[in-house]
């Protein structure tokens, strides 16, 4: 492999308190040695700040930009505008991965001639429990540009839009930046738009990026305004998404959609926006009857939240089901 290729790691820290040395730790030990690792510290009061000039002066690849607090897309845009490396992948400052990711990924980049590469994600909860959250499949694949988009479209999950389980050729994301008035799936407006840019990209489902659950994080909290920027995201997808795409987008927010209004139920909270809620899912209707990219599950769910919505709400409250 031709080491002259540079790759940028831009990690985002704030408070990121007694995960943060073993991430660093593990993107400083990694395999593949030419890399620039950027660590933009976005305004911690735990002593994060600290950490960061402490690692800058045991490595002379780490670079650190300190910045009043501003949310991780900020953090990761920032990052981004000082990056000067050929490839750029993101690590979050409570996570860790495994000590060849960038080798192997920027490898089968080669090997395939692809614009990016993506790998499995597992979930590490501090109670020493793990999750799979990568496909199960570990055969190299190759996607084509077409597939990649419905992929980041349909996506229910976090395998497709996270940044952080990728590796991107930095002429792919030129300008892109993440949008910083979304608190939440800003992730996936960023991958959908930078896979607009991508040929294809290499699927390698290995879990080698390990991703921290703790009590703070937002997958932990109760339904929030944050949890309807999902929605805003997609509206904005649907806008420039091509006529291939579009039906496969529409369907990943039939099912975000219907975990929301679960969530909702459950919580017994914004109730108001059940209705424009339902109509997300019900005004597509017959195209969820009648494409068999919908499973059996959703057409049922959607027939009863369509004639019998507080059939509906009673089923997910009592029952547990939908």
């Amino acid at each position: 492999m031709n080491s002259s290729v540079k790759i940028s790691v831009i990690v985002p820290a704030y408070n990121a308190g007694k995960y943060f040395n073993n991430c660093i730790k593990s993107i400083v030990d990694q395999t593949y040695k030419n890399l620039e690792i950027i660590i933009v510290d976005d305004g911690s009061t735990d002593g994060t700040s600290d950490s960061c000039d402490a690692w800058a002066q045991k490595d002379s690849r780490i670079k650190v930009i300190h910045k009043e607090n501003g949310g991780a897309a900020s953090a990761r845009n920032t990052g981004l505008d000082n990056a000067t490396g050929d490839y750029i992948g993101f690590i979050d400052a409570d996570d860790y991965i495994d000590s060849d990711m960038y080798e192997i990924m920027l490898g089968e980049i080669i090997e395939y001639e692809a614009d990016a590469a993506r790998c499995g994600i597992i979930r590490e909860a501090d109670d020493g429990t793990t999750e799979d959250w990568g496909t199960g499949n570990y055969d190299v694949r190759v996607v084509n540009n077409k597939s990649l988009l419905a992929d980041i479209g349909e996506a229910e999950g976090i395998l497709p839009v996270s940044p952080c389980n990728k590796l991107f050729k930095t002429s792919c994301i030129g300008d892109i930046r993440f949008d910083t008035k979304y608190k939440f799936a800003e992730d996936t407006l960023f991958n959908f738009m930078v896979a607009k840019n991508i040929k294809t990209m290499v699927y390698h489902d290995v879990n080698r990026y390990h991703y921290i659950s703790n009590v703070t994080s937002i997958t932990h909290k109760d339904i929030n305004e944050n949890n309807f920027d999902e929605h805003r995201v997609m509206d904005v997808i649907f806008s420039i998404a091509d006529e291939d795409t579009l039906p496969h987008c529409v369907k990943g927010d039939v099912l975000k959609s219907f975990r929301t209004i679960r969530q909702m139920i459950l919580a017994d909270k914004y109730m108001e926006r059940f209705k424009p809620m339902r109509k997300r899912i019900v005004s597509h209707r017959k195209e969820i009857f009648n494409n068999p990219i919908y499973s059996k599950k959703t057409c049922q769910r959607t027939l009863l939240l369509w004639l019998c919505p507080e059939g509906y709400k009673f089923a997910i409250k009592h029952l547990r089901k939908g």
